[in-house]
C-alpha cells in the first residue's frame, strides 16, 4: 500500500469565487487538498452543500484508507468516501465509507477492504457551519 498524497490531481466541486478564477487556478486550489502539506488546503464555497473533492492518480494504487484534516472550524460532519472502479469509460463510484456526525478534525478511515483504484472522493453533504 502506498502513501499517494501529492501523486496525483485533485478536482473541487467548488472553490470560493469561482467566477474570478481561471481553471488553472481552481486546479491548483484543489490540489492544496491532497500535497501533504499542512500548512495549504481546499477552500470549498462555504455554506455549499453537497461539495466533493476527488484525487485522480496517474496509475492503479491498492488503497486501504484516507487521512482526513479537516480545518477546525470547518470540519465535515456528513460525508462519504467512494472510490472509482473500472476503467475511465465505464467505471462508476462505489461508496467505501459513510461518516455522520463527525466532530472530529483530524481522522483516519479504514476502508472494508483494500481496494485497487486510480480516484478517490470524499463527497460532503453536511459540515460544522452549514
Amino acid at each position: 500500500v502506498t502513501n499517494v498524497a501529492g501523486i496525483g490531481e485533485a478536482k473541487a466541486s467548488s472553490v470560493p469565487n469561482p467566477i474570478w478564477m481561471t481553471e488553472d487556478q481552481m486546479v491548483e486550489i484543489a490540489n492544496n487538498a491532497i500535497d501533504g502539506d499542512d500548512g495549504t488546503s481546499w477552500p470549498s464555497d462555504p455554506g455549499q452543500f453537497p461539495c466533493s473533492i476527488r484525487d485522480s492518480f496517474p496509475s492503479y494504487y491498492e488503497i486501504n484508507g484516507i487521512k482526513i484534516k479537516w480545518h477546525p472550524w470547518n470540519v465535515g460532519q456528513d460525508y462519504r468516501i467512494e472510490t472509482w472502479q473500472g476503467d475511465d469509460s465505464t467505471g462508476q463510484w462505489v461508496i467505501q465509507k459513510e461518516v455522520f456526525g463527525n466532530d472530529e478534525s483530524e481522522i483516519i478511515h479504514t476502508l472494508p477492504e483494500t481496494v485497487f483504484t486510480n480516484k478517490i472522493k470524499i463527497f460532503i453533504t453536511k459540515g460544522v457551519n452549514s
